[in-house]
């Protein structure tokens, strides 16, 4: 897979991605921040999300569950710590998979920034995901948000 919204070297933190939607500032930020939205494009289009749970102010939390599979489930969770709509959001970030058997793993907190500019062709979503502790993490972060840039595409421009 080529990852051509990659800014950042492959591996290193921050992880940076970035490109131009043909599309206005607010209709990027509300394709992060409804839930009914968010369900259409977020993730790997192999596993949908089942559910986006979204409490939009300073210090709510937010919660992305994936549909479970034989083995695990995956849920995605944070709270929000910035919001400038329809400019800037910043939220924390953990990945919590809870086997069939009871165990759970979650990874250290990070953060995600993202900030939406209007720039002539449309909007330029830069998103930067720092705090990553593990270099196997980075590397699958960046792989799963060129993914989510492209489904973000084909749903929006």
């Amino acid at each position: 897979m080529s990852l051509t919204f990659l800014q950042s070297p492959l591996g290193q933190d921050p992880v940076i991605v970035e490109t131009i939607f043909k599309a206005s500032p607010q209709r990027l930020f509300d394709a992060w921040t409804t839930p009914t939205e968010l369900v259409k494009w977020f993730g790997p289009e192999t596993r949908d999300l089942s559910r986006a749970e979204i409490d939009l102010q300073i210090g709510g939390a937010w919660r992305f569950i994936y549909e479970a599979n034989d083995r695990h489930s995956d849920i995605l969770e944070g709270e929000y710590q910035t919001i400038e709509a329809p400019k800037c959001l910043v939220f924390s970030w953990s990945h919590s998979r809870i086997f069939n058997d009871g165990r759970r793993e979650t990874t250290s907190p990070s953060q995600v920034a993202i900030s939406f500019e209007q720039v002539e062709l449309g909007t330029r979503m830069r998103l930067v995901h720092s705090l990553v502790k593990r270099e196997s993490g980075r590397l699958g972060i960046a792989g799963g948000w060129h993914v989510g840039f492209e489904r973000l595409i084909k749903l929006i421009g």
